[in-house]
């Protein structure tokens, strides 16, 4: 007798040490969280028949459902990469079956439900899954049922772990930092209608003729903003490259011949500097911001409009205070200023 429960106490050992020997293991991720969204009731998985009766019964698992999944869902991690919390939803668990001749039962599961997962911000899908198996069994046999289950969920961890194998440094949806790097457009061409601001400072040239002028001022320069960024992923982390692209389009810009002089030229490239600036000030935004990895291109387009209305501000305020360069006093801040906040982003003039 004694010797019968120490070999019982042997094999529950081995078989426990069997299941641990069994953990799956996973180079990217663990179960986070198991949401029960099932619709039916969920007291039990279904209804299945036992020995000796002749009506189903209500099947259940030990410890819930969800405790089941999650023990079930327990990996060991095996590498140096930070894992991903994978959060699984439930939307179907179900066996249901129907008596056979010869003591046996015919049944079939259904097995359903979605990864995903969830940061402070967002949850993010990864991929959703279904199962419908049918399975026969004698009805005396039990087993067959977790046994099922079980291969099906090791098949559902298998699966997760390759998409992530062919996602990992690939995916966005799998990015959690991001890093801008900045930089200013320069072609190497001179275009007919575009000067870009690196490129040289204006001159005349670049302004369509105009007889005269019926408002105050004798020239107008029209400048604008854009951007290009290219993207991405290294490892978890998304690298954007984006340049600002400052420039003057020559034939929306116009001057009377009486603008052709170095004060009524500095004027206008000081508006052309002002844009520059402000081009800095967005590119130093984004590189100070901790854009968020699931929508960082709204977030740029964002602070793009954002930092749009400043440069609109700006010259609005410059031409103000110079009266469009009347006020010579005036007009010698005003380049003065501009040109000594663009030397703080090594740029000089």
């Amino acid at each position: 007798m004694i010797l019968n429960k120490y070999l019982k106490y042997c094999l529950i050992l081995l078989a426990i040490s069997e299941l641990q020997a069994q953990k799956f293991s996973s180079k990217y991720f663990y179960l986070g969280e198991v949401f029960d969204q099932r619709l039916s009731d969920k007291r039990n998985i279904g209804s299945v028949f036992e020995f000796g009766k002749s009506y189903p019964v209500p099947l259940n698992l030990l410890g819930g459902e969800i405790q089941y999944l999650k023990n079930k869902f327990d990996t060991k991690l095996v590498s140096k990469v930070d894992p991903y919390k994978v959060n699984l939803g439930l939307s179907h668990l179900l066996f249901t079956e129907k008596p056979k001749s010869d003591g046996l039962v015919s049944g079939n599961l259904r097995f359903e439900g979605h990864f995903f997962t969830q940061s402070s911000e967002d949850s993010t899908a990864l991929f959703p899954f279904k199962y419908t198996v049918s399975y026969i069994r004698k009805i005396g046999e039990l087993q067959p049922i977790h046994d099922l289950l079980d291969e099906k969920i090791e098949d559902l961890m298998k699966q997760l772990e390759v998409w992530f194998s062919k996602n990992y440094a690939k995916n966005y949806n799998l990015a959690r930092h991001v890093i801008v790097k900045t930089s200013n457009f320069i072609p190497k061409v001179l275009e007919e209608d575009t000067l870009y601001f690196f490129q040289r400072r204006i001159n005349f040239s670049d302004f369509s003729p105009k007889a005269s002028s019926s408002g105050r001022f004798a020239a107008s320069i029209f400048t604008n903003l854009a951007y290009e960024a290219n993207t991405k992923m290294s490892n978890d982390t998304v690298i954007i490259d984006l340049a600002t692209k400052v420039y003057q389009v020559k034939g929306m810009s116009w001057a009377i011949p009486q603008a052709n002089n170095s004060y009524a030229l500095n004027h206008e490239q000081t508006h052309f500097n002002i844009t520059q600036l402000i081009a800095e000030k967005f590119k130093e935004r984004l590189r100070e911001e901790a854009l968020p990895p699931l929508d960082f291109d709204s977030r740029i387009q964002y602070l793009y409009i954002e930092y749009y209305r400043k440069i609109n501000q700006m010259q609005d305020r410059y031409d103000n205070e110079t009266r469009h360069g009347l006020d010579k006093e005036k007009q010698v801040w005003w380049e003065a200023y501009v040109v000594e906040e663009l030397k703080k982003y090594n740029i000089n003039l």
